[in-house]
């Protein structure tokens, strides 16, 4: 079980994902992240052929109905780290906030 969930939901033609995704390699190794799309919306394609960084974190995919509530629901039903932490598509990690979130889970 890793100590900590990100909970990322994703709308239909959301943009600024990709960025998000690259910085997710900050996080630590085993760190679970949690993408929620639509019902409708089809399974990222970059999650079939992860880049090397972020193969030592644990990718799930799944769908809720519409809306941001039913999609951060879904994704903390999912979630099985002692911590959760809520992301949207356009948020910017960097090596500071990933660090001083590390330091107030410890």
């Amino acid at each position: 079980m890793s100590n900590l969930s990100v909970i990322v939901p994703l709308g239909p033609n959301e943009p600024e994902w990709p960025t998000l995704f690259d910085q997710l390699n900050l996080l630590p190794e085993g760190s679970e992240i949690i993408l929620v799309g639509y019902q409708d919306k089809q399974q990222p394609t970059r999650l079939e052929q992860l880049p090397e960084p972020l193969q030592k974190l644990n990718w799930i995919w799944c769908t809720a109905e519409r809306g941001r509530a039913s999609q951060l629901n879904t994704g903390a039903r999912k979630a099985s780290a002692d911590h959760v932490w809520f992301l949207h598509a356009d948020s910017i990690l960097s090596t500071e906030n990933v660090q001083g979130l590390l330091n107030a889970i410890h």
